[in-house]
């Protein structure tokens, strides 16, 4: 059995991610707290080169990363620290044969295009998307097996997202402002795990995409997660991206294509409204 580090693993997709890997490989979760799992911070170059001499594995999935795209804008150091350096460190502080797979991001692009592909050039308009191309390109220049994959929108009803804020506000009769022309192709975590899995299974390569369905709105997948839970939708308040008086600039569109991945893993992306069905089975069982 291959053995896969995975650092960030008791994050929103880390967690799933540990999960699915499970039954087909050697798994070491690692994260910065430690918490169930080795303790390995990225950004420490001992404790990378350290706990990485120890395992030894044959693929690293980098889901650690500061993701919270306002406090990124805010602590430009620290997110260049987490989103670059701890990339750096994983990369020349691995082993020649190990694989790196880099979780990165729909918001390395500018939001001018309907939809993006894998050759479509990025141009990032916030602090998040410019650490995760720069990471992005440092591996892409390195001499390492890699697989690099932007998603979109990641949501979980277990961790903190857009969804996790949007329906316990909604569940606690909080009215919400959203966006209504902001649009995104939002990514169930437990999904992007099965791509991960399949990804190193047929062992994908180079740069992919993957992202829900179809392009939604976040106005309109509130009022899904209004009809799936039997939530009030009159709480909802329609806004646009500039009242929202967020701290960094969103992308209006972010919609990735999964086209290409999709024809490689034989795996087809998932519509938003399957996965909310999906999301309130295991909520109510």
């Amino acid at each position: 059995m291959k053995k896969v580090l995975v650092t960030g693993s008791d994050g929103q997709l880390g967690t799933y991610v540990v999960d699915q890997l499970d039954s087909d490989f050697l798994v070491v979760p690692s994260s910065r707290m430690g918490v169930n799992s080795i303790k390995l911070d990225i950004t420490n170059r001992k404790n990378v080169s350290a706990i990485l001499k120890e395992y030894d594995p044959d693929i690293i999935i980098n889901c650690g990363g500061l993701t919270n795209v306002d406090a990124c804008e805010r602590f430009k150091y620290k997110a260049q620290q987490i989103n670059v350096v701890g990339l750096k460190n994983i990369v020349n502080l691995s082993a020649k044969k190990t694989k790196i797979i880099q979780i990165s991001t729909d918001y390395v692009f500018d939001g001018k295009k309907e939809m993006y592909f894998e050759d479509s050039t990025p141009n990032p308009i916030n602090v998040y998307g410019r650490t995760k191309l720069e990471a992005e390109n440092f591996l892409r220049g390195s001499n390492k097996d890699f697989l690099i994959l932007r998603t979109s929108s990641v949501f979980s009803h277990d961790f903190n997202s857009f969804f996790h804020w949007a329906y316990n506000n909604l569940l606690m009769k909080n009215k919400i402002k959203v966006a209504s022309d902001m649009f995104s192709t939002p990514t169930w975590s437990k999904s992007l795990a099965v791509v991960i899995q399949k990804s190193i299974i047929m062992n994908l390569c180079g740069l992919y995409h993957y992202g829900g369905l179809n392009p939604i709105s976040r106005l309109e997948f509130s009022k899904l997660i209004c009809r799936y839970f039997n939530l009030d939708k009159s709480l909802l308040i329609a806004s646009n991206s500039i009242e929202m008086n967020f701290a960094a600039k969103r992308p209006i569109l972010s919609n990735i294509s999964s086209k290409k991945i999709e024809k490689e893993i034989c795996f087809t992306s998932l519509d938003v409204k399957h996965c909310l069905r999906q999301i309130s089975n295991l909520i109510s069982s």
